[in-house]
């Protein structure tokens, strides 16, 4: 899940790793957290440009990266039916900005934003104020993300790798 830290982890272990090959990024069963860990694990890849948004009570939130040195290795994101909220943001930004390909089943489709509203009780009321939006403008709630190549969860690693192996590829120079 994307709780507080996440992100210093995720880099953490990328670091530890030193793949220039490529990196797959499982959110299978992901079931989401803090969007701002979302958007600072995207950001380590993806080094300009928006990330997610929302129009909420008027106004507008945009959440951007601004790395000037992303990594460049191939990216691949594996999703399912339990992939939801800040997972699925990830994904999207992922493929909406061309910078991993998505696979597995789509996604759960959780992407509304809630504030709490404390009552005089005491008691605190939970609203759906607003719905997140892709960097291209797409809905998630009640849709999804979407892969790239559906694939079943037998083929899904033998997949993943291969798709991994011809990004390496593209990216060999010659």
């Amino acid at each position: 899940s994307f709780s507080s830290g996440t992100s210093n982890e995720f880099y953490e272990a990328l670091t530890k790793l030193k793949s220039s090959k490529g990196v797959v990024i499982d959110l299978r069963d992901n079931p989401g957290g803090l969007i701002e860990e979302a958007v600072s694990i995207a950001e380590l890849f993806i080094g300009r440009g928006t990330i997610v948004s929302y129009r909420a009570n008027g106004e507008e939130r945009i959440f951007t990266a601004n790395n000037p040195k992303p990594s460049s290795v191939p990216v691949v994101l594996l999703i399912d039916k339990g992939t939801t909220s800040a997972a699925e943001i990830l994904a999207g930004a992922f493929q909406d900005r061309n910078r991993g390909v998505v696979i597995g089943q789509t996604s759960f489709g959780k992407g509304s934003v809630q504030e709490f509203m404390t009552l005089k009780d005491g008691s605190k009321l939970e609203l759906t104020v607003a719905l997140y939006l892709t960097p291209s403008g797409r809905t998630i709630e009640g849709v999804g993300i979407i892969p790239d190549l559906r694939v079943t969860e037998s083929e899904l690693k033998v997949k993943a790798l291969q798709i991994l192996g011809g990004l390496a590829q593209l990216g060999t120079k010659n």
